[in-house]
């Protein structure tokens, strides 16, 4: 993920009715300018292998993309 910069990551831990932790997420934000553009991602899941692998097919298709 050259050139992408983790610029924010937090846990998410949604509260349960009784007031025990419930579920929780977690949530990155990675950043890369691109010539003229700068672009964020922001993406929040279980951040399981499989949730890390599509991030990082995320960011390689929007660099195929990007104006250079």
């Amino acid at each position: 993920m050259a050139g992408w910069v983790l610029t924010d990551a937090r846990d998410v831990v949604y509260g349960r009715q009784d007031g025990g932790e419930g579920p929780g997420i977690v949530c990155s934000t990675h950043e890369k300018a691109t010539g003229y553009e700068y672009v964020v991602v922001t993406q929040c899941n279980a951040f399981y292998e499989e949730d890390i692998a599509r991030l990082k097919e995320l960011l390689v298709l929007i660099d195929a993309h990007s104006v250079r």
